[in-house]
């Protein structure tokens, strides 16, 4: 069983901050508008790099439990398609009981760690997510920001298409130097020291 995690599953469209996205020029003058790449921030966020590595590791050892189990079921029905035992007798009857219960139990196994897997992960992704919301709010609030969007400070390549739809997708096409990325991962618990460069924007 393998455990795939994407990070587009973590992202919403917007994040919003104390207005909807439907406010004119007006509305914020004298106010701001910021930008920040969340997906830059989870993967420079040491904690929740180091408990997805312990997650993986946690699944590869699942794997290895669940290769053993499916490798005794199919010693098992190797056995019931020779001639070992009769077929209808007691021991070929016994026999059957036992590759049923093999069957089950990687069953069992498999559906109890997928599932314990996609929970672990959640929890993970809610957590870190929960703490860029908040350090997000508070930031805005002290810098009178009144939206805060998500943005993408990666690069397209033509010659991937998937940068190049992520691009067309975008909700930002341009930004003047509002983009308070690096700020919040340093404001975050269990960020990696040293990690970002500083901003040139005006936000405290």
């Amino acid at each position: 069983m393998r455990f795939p995690f994407s990070m587009a599953t973590l992202v919403a469209s917007f994040l919003v901050i104390g207005v909807s996205a439907t406010f004119s020029a007006s509305d914020a003058r004298g106010q701001e508008i910021a930008v920040v790449d969340i997906q830059h921030i989870f993967k420079n966020h040491y904690w929740y790099k180091s408990q997805m590595k312990i997650l993986a590791e946690q699944g590869q050892r699942t794997d290895l439990e669940l290769r053993e189990l499916r490798k005794k079921a199919e010693n098992i029905k190797f056995r019931l398609s020779g001639r070992e035992f009769q077929v209808g007798s007691k021991e070929y009857r016994d026999l059957q009981g036992e590759f049923g219960r093999a069957q089950t139990d990687f069953a069992v196994k498999n559906s109890e760690s997928r599932k314990w897997f996609l929970e672990e992960r959640s929890k993970i992704f809610y957590k870190v997510y929960s703490e860029i919301s908040r350090s997000v709010a508070t930031f805005a609030k002290r810098n009178n920001i009144v939206l805060v969007l998500k943005y993408d400070r990666n690069t397209a390549d033509p010659k991937v298409p998937s940068s190049v739809t992520r691009m067309i997708q975008s909700s930002i096409i341009f930004q003047a130097d509002v983009d308070i990325t690096e700020r919040i991962l340093r404001t975050l618990p269990g960020h990696a020291p040293n990690i970002g460069q500083k901003s040139r924007n005006s936000f405290k």
